[in-house]
């Protein structure tokens, strides 16, 4: 399935000056990411409210070249993801939500930053507390989605 993200590459040979800078600030946590995603569920909050998830994530590999993530206390590395609510929607009237999950559940726009980068984090993370990024196939809402005519994962 599709994701979205940046990937920031040094023109020139891997021992360039150019490729040894960008390592380097990789290497040294220079770099801030930020992304802004739409996750679904019970609220997180109100509007400007921050929070941060910390659970351990193991990464497995299936069949030699797919991968799983997923939280794992005793055998996963530690991974935080901190977020603040920007924007909070009402779920359409037309949402089937409510009766497949007894819950009303509602949209929340969300900037996210991981200080830690493990993979697919922002998309575990969120999926482990019952707020899973819209048109997350993979880790999200598999039948009960506020929006499940979302053509992609909303990150």
């Amino acid at each position: 399935h599709p994701t979205s993200g940046v990937l920031p590459i040094a023109l020139g040979q891997e021992s360039s000056p150019a490729a040894k800078w960008l390592l380097a600030q990789f290497s040294a946590r220079l770099v801030e990411k930020e992304y802004i995603c739409l996750c679904e569920g019970s609220s997180l909050g109100l509007t400007g409210s921050v929070g941060e998830l910390t659970l351990p994530l193991l990464t497995t590999t299936l069949n030699g070249q797919a991968s799983r993530t997923r939280v794992c206390h005793a055998l996963g590395r530690r991974s935080s993801t901190r977020y603040r609510v920007l924007m909070r929607y009402l779920p359409p009237s037309d949402s089937t939500f409510l009766a497949l999950t007894g819950d009303v559940g509602e949209l929340m726009l969300m900037l996210v930053k991981p200080l830690t980068g493990r993979t697919h984090q922002i998309r575990v993370h969120f999926a482990s507390v019952r707020r899973p990024l819209v048109g997350d196939v993979t880790y999200g809402a598999s039948q009960a989605s506020l929006l499940p005519s979302c053509p992609r994962l909303f990150l």
